[in-house]
């Protein structure tokens, strides 16, 4: 097959990754597969103001003149750059965008540029790794909005939806959004999760579900632990549950005095971090994995995600592991067999797992040694099994539903 993913950028996220990892392993099977990308996102997700757009130009520039490229990862396949991929200006640079049989979007902002393709592109398709009203998820009043229309944290994905911003930016960019998932694009997904609400809101049919891999190569036991009691927490963002972990850890300051929590994160997180915590900003792979690895319990507590690879990476790096029921952590956590899972948005629940795992040796090791067995089975390899099926499917005109 010849084989087409159109990115927002190539920037380091896990939603980026995966699609790269995956571009990898289908030429690795003899494929022919090319990734395009625009120089520059040209606008704001809810507004667009003149300055902002001057510096995104700006910046479209001074990224042209630059070799096209991915720093940190080391893709095998054709990197496209074109300048940018507003719909609008997309058939200006379609004559760089590779004839193919399928060319797939893998965010919001790529499933509009792709509808405005030629058919000689490919059949288009759409790899939905999350519900991308990403403003709304960092927004405290849309978060109030959603838990007023149901307190389900199991059904977020579902409440947010049905939320309408009070202010008119955002209410146009969530109806972007929404209207991304309504297109005529062969759909498929990640998790249960996923495949539900595309199914229960919007009333798509999805292709399959693209289990994501893990890196076993990188994520992986070193060293022993010091049985120290030392605690591992992330600090990324309001919906990414910083917050929780802030209030976590002021909970068990409060309890004991037994523990030594690591923190890591953006470096502006820094700021927020307790001053009696270990902060780290700006670390590679390797050191995130000598962070997994000595750590005792690792904490992800997310309100609410696509996926989640922290909680993989630290459980196949042998560490025990708590994790909220947000995203897909139930499609690869079990709860009280492979790692501890409970409500999001819920720093009480989440200090007393993390105690549970402290005072109770034996339950630490045996999670952490369940977990990293489980995750085992989480391989990009698996992951292109599943993907090459879908693609299959799709370019032989299968349709769902």
């Amino acid at each position: 097959m010849k084989i087409t993913f159109v990115l927002p950028g190539v920037f380091i996220s896990g939603g980026v990754r995966a699609v790269l990892e995956c571009a990898n392993g289908l030429k690795a099977r003899g494929h022919d597969v090319n990734v395009v990308y625009p120089a520059a996102r040209l606008y704001s997700a809810s507004r667009c103001s003149f300055h902002y757009v001057c510096y995104r130009f700006f910046l479209m520039c001074r990224e042209l003149l630059r070799p096209a490229g991915v720093d940190w990862f080391p893709l095998k396949v054709k990197l496209v750059r074109v300048p940018a991929l507003l719909p609008a200006v997309v058939p200006l640079f379609s004559s760089r965008i590779p004839e193919a049989d399928i060319v797939i979007a893998t965010s919001w902002e790529t499933a509009e540029a792709i509808l405005r393709l030629a058919p000689s592109k490919g059949r288009k398709a759409y790899f939905v790794q999350h519900y991308e009203v990403m403003e709304l998820w960092s927004d405290r009043d849309s978060w109030d909005a959603a838990m007023a229309v149901s307190s389900d944290m199991e059904k977020v994905f579902f409440s947010m939806s049905s939320v309408s911003p009070s202010d008119a930016a955002l209410r146009r960019y969530k109806a972007r959004v929404d209207a991304t998932y309504s297109a005529p694009l062969a759909k498929f997904t990640t998790s249960v999760m996923l495949e539900d609400f595309l199914t229960g809101k919007f009333g798509q049919c999805c292709f399959g579900k693209v289990p994501i891999g893990n890196e076993a190569s990188i994520f992986y036991p070193e060293g022993q632990k010091a049985r120290s009691n030392e605690l591992l927490v992330p600090m990324r963002g309001y919906w990414k549950g910083s917050a929780d972990i802030l209030r976590m850890l002021d909970i068990l300051r409060g309890r004991r005095s037994d523990f030594h929590a690591v923190m890591f994160g953006p470096k502006e997180c820094r700021s927020a971090a307790p001053a009696w915590a270990e902060f780290h900003s700006g670390v590679s792979d390797d050191e995130l994995r000598k962070l997994y690895s000595r750590a005792d319990v690792f904490v992800s507590p997310s309100w609410v995600e696509g996926w989640g690879s922290p909680l993989m990476e630290a459980m196949s790096c042998g560490t025990a592991c708590v994790g909220t029921t947000a995203g897909a952590a139930r499609d690869y956590a079990e709860d009280g067999k492979t790692a501890l899972l409970v409500p999001p948005r819920s720093p009480e629940a989440l200090a007393s797992a993390v105690e549970r795992l402290f005072d109770d040796v034996a339950l630490r090791d045996r999670l952490a040694s369940a977990g990293r067995e489980a995750i085992r089975a989480y391989t990009w390899e698996r992951a292109v099994d599943s993907l090459e099926i879908i693609l299959e499917r799709i370019c032989s005109g299968e349709r769902r539903g």
